[in-house]
């Protein structure tokens, strides 16, 4: 397994590698700016990180499985964040 040692954080997987799928999956690195999924959901509670992470994977080029399906996801996972809120559990 070969890696680009410049930025360990954001390492670069050569392709054919496994690895390259589970630290960067195309359908979370797709954006123009050259940002993650994660950079941003990271910033958020687990549900919005979560219902943007379902979000992000189904607005780009690069998808992964249905659409419908992930934004039923992202849904889910906002309306659990609504009922959190409502119950006074922020964060």
């Amino acid at each position: 397994m070969e890696r680009d040692d410049d930025d360990d954080a954001n390492r670069i997987v050569r392709v054919g590698t496994n690895e390259a799928i589970v630290d960067h999956p195309p359908y979370y690195r797709w954006h123009p700016a050259g940002i993650e999924a994660v950079d941003v959901c990271e910033a958020f509670s687990y549900n919005l990180g979560s219902a943007i992470a379902y979000i992000w994977r189904c607005g780009g080029p690069v998808t992964k499985g249905d659409i419908e399906t992930d934004l039923e996801k992202a849904i889910w996972y906002l309306r659990r964040e609504l009922e959190r809120n409502r119950h006074g559990r922020r964060g």
